[in-house]
């Protein structure tokens, strides 16, 4: 009988464990609920504050892997290279472009990083062993910075752009610009010293650098300072860049210039870049193909307008001067002084250096004053977009390209353009050594 009576009384304390909750009054039960939801919440809280730290302490690496086919025209009309027996140039090539970038932060408050970045280049031809200029791996940029409140610091090896406009920057000195045409990296960046305060008010550079003279010759110390004075609609930018004279005592073209952008229109800017420079050192030939140069001060500019006609199309128009190029009369001085140097000898292995010199004479964005950019683009369902845009230059001669990129997914991307050089005997894009160019490339990001 005392077995029963003791098994009756486990089995009633056992059913009272499984029967309290539900005889609780309906407000404690709430209370229990919200403190278990609470527990919860404060779990999941500590788990996304313990996912946070580890990203923060993960390194960021981005990269990407370009892959392209080039197809050309080669212009055996050119008067640099007539009939393509100067350089010989192929009518295919192709190259693989690699792009890497890791960056990470010292401290859990991001205040001070170190970031790196890297570009590789290989190129091949059918029927062709490589030389040591289709091969190239540097290190674009290396540096170290941190930023204090209002106050930016930046110390190492990097590229820094000034300006306000989209292609042509008259006021980007600091490290040698890129090719408007051309977006892959073109340039590396310099060792430098940045200091910068950006405030409400007013934004302001500070940098001591180290460059090559205008020959590659050495290194020398260049220095500069932007100021941007920033209102609600607009902002002005003055820039100042000077540096010690060259190996032959020449002194560096120092730069002064000004920039202003503003929001003119709802879905339209406006921006204008002015630069004055106290030397020029490019070199022009007078009417017996003898080179001069010119002692004067020089005037670059550019004023530009993007128009945003909806969401997914716009219109960028730009207008850009060169002082430094050639006039017209100049400009036929030049070919001249090129038919003489190559009307004997036009292999390029026969070339003499002056005669080399004379070719490199010819420049791109330097044989005209003024040229006249209009580019239109436009995307669509969200993994399409096309572009198609003109460059037209004094002499009337024009660089056409159009160009469409597919977005596979998130980390492919299939790219194809269409560039076209016409123009006269006398005319720079006419002289250019391919009339065509046919490009496609896969790149894959990570």
């Amino acid at each position: 009988m005392t077995q029963i009576k003791t098994l009756v009384t486990l089995f009633l304390i056992i059913l009272s464990l499984f029967l309290i909750p539900y005889a609780m009054p309906p407000v404690l039960a709430q209370e229990k609920s919200v403190t278990e939801a609470q527990e919860q919440d404060e779990e999941q809280a500590l788990d996304d504050d313990l996912d946070q730290e580890s990203e923060l302490q993960k390194p960021q690496i981005e990269g990407r892997f370009q892959f392209k086919q080039i197809g050309q025209v080669v212009n055996e009309d050119t008067r640099i290279n007539p009939e393509n027996e100067t350089w010989d140039l192929k009518e295919s090539h192709r190259t693989i472009n690699i792009y890497a970038q890791i960056s990470d932060y010292f401290d859990d408050e991001e205040t001070v990083r170190w970031l790196f970045k890297g570009y590789g280049y290989s190129k091949y031809e059918s029927g062709q062993e490589n030389s040591q200029d289709d091969d190239l791996l540097r290190i674009d940029e290396l540096y170290l910075d941190g930023a204090f409140g209002n106050w930016f610091v930046n110390v190492g090896k990097r590229r820094i752009t000034w300006g306000t406009t989209s292609v042509f920057n008259p006021v980007n000195v600091v490290v040698p610009p890129r090719n408007p045409l051309v977006p892959d990296p073109q340039t590396e960046g310099h060792p430098m010293l940045l200091v910068n305060y950006g405030g409400d008010l007013i934004n302001f550079d500070l940098i001591l650098t180290k460059t090559y003279d205008r020959d590659w010759y050495g290194q020398y110390q260049r220095w500069g300072a932007r100021l941007n004075l920033l209102f609600d609609d607009f902002d002005i930018g003055l820039y100042y860049f000077d540096g010690e004279p060259y190996a032959n005592n020449s002194r560096y073209s120092r730069m002064a210039a000004v920039s202003y952008s503003s929001n003119f229109l709802q879905d339209a800017t406006l921006y204008v870049e002015l630069a004055s420079f106290s030397e020029n050192y490019r070199f022009y030939f007078n009417d017996n193909g003898v080179p001069e140069v010119k002692d004067e001060r020089i005037f670059r500019g550019a004023i530009g307008s993007v128009i945003t006609l909806d969401g997914s199309a716009s219109i960028l128009v730009e207008v850009f001067h060169n002082g430094s190029s050639y006039t017209r009369k100049e400009r036929e001085f030049y070919f001249n002084a090129v038919d003489t140097n190559l009307s004997v000898i036009r292999s390029e292995s026969l070339l003499n250096d002056y005669q080399k010199w004379v070719l490199g004479q010819y420049q791109i964005w330097q044989m005209n004053q003024n040229y006249l950019l209009l580019t239109y683009s436009k995307s669509f369902w969200e993994k399409y977009s096309t572009s198609f845009n003109v460059i037209v230059a004094e002499d009337s001669s024009a660089i056409t390209t159009a160009s469409g990129s597919y977005s596979i997914s998130d980390y492919y991307l299939l790219d194809a353009s269409l560039r076209d050089y016409s123009g006269d005997e006398n005319s720079e894009f006419g002289n250019y050594y391919v009339s065509s160019v046919l490009t496609l490339s896969l790149s894959s990001s990570f």
